[in-house]
């Protein structure tokens, strides 16, 4: 009997070491209950690595480039990215998900 999916968003912002930490992680979990249904959130230069998971259903990446980087460097208040922000989260908001980590 197949289990109804369970839907998924895993939100990893952090360096490289964590991200493939958390991608072991999750196949792990994919194997326990292979129901999941994974959403992986991650930035631009280590969502390749997620892309190339087979238990990882979504990959979306958040373009530090362009969203993050000008405010870091000074160049941008972080107020003035809110709409690129918006932007970019509105697709993942309008989703529903049993879990968000």
């Amino acid at each position: 009997m197949k289990r109804e999916s369970i839907r998924i968003a895993v939100v990893q912002l952090a360096r490289l070491g964590d991200s493939v930490q958390s991608l072991m992680a999750l196949r792990a979990a994919h194997q326990l209950y292979p129901e999941l249904e994974i959403t992986y959130i991650a930035h631009e230069s280590f969502a390749v690595a997620a892309e190339r998971c087979p238990w990882i259903h979504r990959v979306v990446t958040l373009q530090t480039q362009i969203l993050l980087c000008p405010v870091l460097a000074g160049k941008r208040k972080a107020r003035s990215i809110v709409p690129e922000i918006a932007t970019w989260i509105e697709p993942l908001a309008q989703q529903t998900f049993d879990i968000v980590l």
